[in-house]
């Protein structure tokens, strides 16, 4: 694994080859299942596989960084890959759909177009897109793991311009970083251990992800980009609240909870990597 150590977003190569890139956004410790990214890694077919995980880059940064800045940043680490040179595919998985839709957007913006196929594609699965309710929900799962009755929601107010989502962010994470002093006293543990440490960093990090994709709601599909969703069985939305549907929606015959650990899923995206612009599946 390459890993760009130019800037302060990082995108890490997994693969090689000749073929259409994918450049997948997930996250590397959020799951018990293997993350995307190194399942299309591993079964790539030749095409060269790069991961942006957000959440690992923001764990080193003490405030609150929108998603035009996340997006711009990402922008430049894929420039010093070469990225886009011609045809590039982008992934993105549950709550990384917004990063992943609004760097698509850039990238497309500055690829060169090679005849008959479009620069950039958007491939998002089981696609998430984060509200105050589902911030809230998060925030209140944090401190049940760490022994916390419930409470009453964090105030997120937006506020002007980025202002009320970092203010968000400090009060959250000054409750975790309590309550993980608190948990630390419970069970003997030394406050400044590391391990308390990276993960008051971690749940600041993750919340501070999902406020920025908050911001999401209500766009439209960028243009310049062939969007599609690969979502679960059943009805739900694809996509940010108020916003346009994708170009194509096709409904894995899994439920939505169960797409990631599915052993079909590489095959599925890898399909949007071996044909062209729009083709079905």
């Amino acid at each position: 694994m390459e890993t760009d150590s130019q800037g302060p977003l990082t995108v890490d190569r997994l693969a090689e080859g000749t073929g259409t890139p994918i450049l997948v956004v997930d996250f590397v410790q959020f799951s018990a299942t293997r993350p995307l990214s190194e399942e299309l890694g591993e079964h790539s077919r030749g095409h060269p596989v790069y991961r942006i995980d957000p959440v690992t880059d923001l764990t080193g940064e003490e405030g609150y960084r929108p998603l035009d800045a996340l997006a711009d940043g990402y922008a430049a680490a894929c420039a010093r890959h070469g990225l886009p040179d011609g045809r590039l595919l982008v992934v993105g998985y549950c709550s990384a759909a917004p990063l992943a839709l609004r760097l698509a957007a850039r990238l497309a913006s500055t690829a060169q177009r090679p005849p008959g196929s479009a620069p950039v594609e958007l491939v998002l699965v089981v696609p998430t897109w984060p509200d105050a309710k589902m911030i809230a929900a998060d925030f209140a799962g944090m401190r049940t793991d760490l022994g916390v009755p419930p409470a009453p929601a964090p105030d997120l107010d937006r506020g002007p311009g980025d202002a009320g989502a970092e203010r968000s962010l400090r009060q959250m994470h000054r409750v975790l970083r309590q309550d993980l002093l608190a948990m630390a006293r419970r069970h003997g543990i030394d406050p400044g251990a590391t391990a308390l440490t990276e993960m008051s960093a971690r749940y600041r990090a993750w919340l501070g992800f999902l406020l920025a994709g908050r911001d999401e709601a209500g766009r439209q599909w960028p243009s310049g980009v062939v969007a599609h969703v690969l979502a679960g069985a059943g009805d739900g939305p694809v996509g940010p609240a108020g916003g346009e549907t994708a170009e194509h929606v096709v409904r894995l015959p899994v439920p939505e909870r169960e797409v990631l650990g599915d052993a079909r899923l590489p095959e599925w995206v890898l399909g949007y990597a071996a044909a062209g612009s729009g083709a079905a599946r």
